[in-house]
């Protein structure tokens, strides 16, 4: 289960119950951090954001998986090459992540997430890959 760092932040700003929830719905997935969001999180505290170091510190025992590049098309690059989960209250992100085929979880309210099932479409599984180039599937990724 990736997470992405907008939902990190919301459970270290807001109070958000990022595990119970992930826990609620997912049957036992671990959270994961993609390096991209690790990245960014690091960023952040370096820029002096107390929300991402405490999120670091929060996080610093999650599984950790290797990716190139930032954003959302890293997460996504990275998603699709494991067949992983996606946490986001990114809405731009869950959509593409449901349109490459992958189960998808974003908030319903201020303390719930709920599952959405994606469908894999012929322009869904397009990505850039690092050169910023569009390719199909987690080949390109």
């Amino acid at each position: 289960m990736l997470v992405d760092t907008n939902l990190i932040l919301r459970a270290t700003r807001a109070g958000f119950p990022l595990l119970d929830e992930l826990a609620r719905l997912t049957e036992g997935a671990t959270p994961t951090l993609a390096a991209p969001v690790h990245r960014e999180l690091r960023g952040l505290a370096r820029e002096g954001s107390r929300e991402a170091e405490a999120a670091l510190i929060w996080t610093a025992d999650w599984a950790h998986v290797k990716g190139p590049g930032a954003g959302d098309d890293a997460i996504l690059a990275v998603a699709v090459r494991h067949r992983m989960m996606v946490a986001t209250a990114d809405q731009a992100l869950a959509r593409r992540a449901e349109s490459a085929g992958l189960r998808v979880l974003v908030p319903r309210d201020r303390s719930r997430l709920t599952a959405r099932w994606g469908r894999r479409t012929a322009l869904s599984a397009t990505v850039k890959n690092g050169a910023g180039h569009r390719g199909r599937g987690s080949d390109h990724a």
